[in-house]
């Protein structure tokens, strides 16, 4: 099959609606555009088949055309290195990080071990492989490269157990119909908005929690006014770094944040069973009496957020005094 044939193959894969062959070229690289939820890209597609390595069990690559053929990145596009598994089973593709290819014009072959695609195909996005020299492969249903470039654009990190959950509750792992990879786009388009939503906040607080200074890798962005809520927003005015203590105690409503002064107030059962157990006084204590404010001035939460949220629970902060 050659290169060109291959970029249509992967358009067809992903599907008529969402990719399509702008300039097939030689097929190193072929021109494609590609909708994302934020509108049409376009990629510089670089597609290669998958094939065994004769050296070592388990192991597969995907390689350039030769010597002397690196990767470009054609004007205003995204370079993608797709490989593409169709030696049975479902197909699926594996990517590699395009970036550290990008003019090598030495023959090279993208290694990963078979189990990386083997768990695409049972559900439709593999836990990343990371090989000796730190570089990183994916593998997912082609339907999914929409979802891919948008996870790659927005740099974050996503749990795959939560791609493969959201991808197999959308049906496209048991039956892969236009409908199920819409559903399955749609769904998992919305987690990395929250990751990518998670990322801001955390970085607009310097990762620390802004109840109690808490790094250790253990603070989450948490929304003021919540998804759910009329009006919210996705920007960090909206959202709050919290320790995972303190994010589950703001969703149960029992830290109130003053609008106005941003000053703290925890619920009185928290108080009451804290005059009893030195660990949970402990956690009384570690409390600010005002929330942290951002690195950046700009990203300070609205007072409108807090007002809206309150508005919103009505009747989960009677407590408040």
């Amino acid at each position: 099959m050659s290169r060109a044939t291959l970029v249509s193959t992967l358009c067809g894969l992903v599907g008529p609606a969402v990719a399509r062959v702008i300039d097939e070229r030689d097929g190193w690289p072929g021109l494609v555009e590609l909708q994302l939820s934020t509108g049409a890209v376009q990629i510089s597609a670089h597609v290669s088949t998958i094939g065994t390595m004769s050296r070592k069990q388990h192991e597969y690559r995907f390689q350039n055309p030769g010597k002397n053929r690196p990767m470009q990145t054609l004007p205003g596009t995204i370079p993608l290195l797709i490989g593409l598994w169709d030696g049975g089973g479902p197909h699926v593709l594996v990517a590699a990080q395009a970036e550290l290819r990008l003019g090598d014009l030495t023959r090279f072959s993208v290694l990963f071990p078979e189990r990386l695609f083997r768990e695409a195909q049972q559900s439709g996005w593999a836990d990343p492989y990371r090989n000796s020299n730190g570089d990183l492969n994916w593998s997912f249903f082609p339907q999914l490269l929409p979802v891919f470039v948008e996870f790659l654009q927005n740099e974050i990190d996503l749990d795959a157990r939560d791609v493969q959950i959201t991808v197999i509750g959308a049906g496209l792992a048991d039956e892969p119909t236009d409908a199920a990879a819409g559903r399955a786009r749609q769904a998992t388009t919305r987690l990395i908005r929250r990751a990518s939503f998670a990322k801001n906040v955390i970085q607009a607080y310097g990762r620390r929690c802004a109840m109690c200074g808490l790094n250790l890798g253990l603070v989450t962005g948490a929304h003021i006014l919540p998804v759910s809520a009329p009006g919210s927003s996705d920007h960090p005015t909206n959202g709050l770094a919290l320790c995972d203590n303190h994010h589950r105690a703001f969703d149960t409503h029992r830290i109130w944040i003053h609008p106005l002064d941003r000053s703290l107030q925890m619920h009185p059962s928290i108080l009451r069973h804290a005059q009893n157990d030195p660990r949970d006084q402990a956690f009384v204590d570690a409390l600010f009496a005002q929330l942290a404010a951002p690195v950046d001035p700009a990203h300070v939460p609205q007072q409108r957020m807090f007002e809206e949220r309150y508005e919103y629970f009505e009747g989960s902060y009677h407590w408040v005094v």
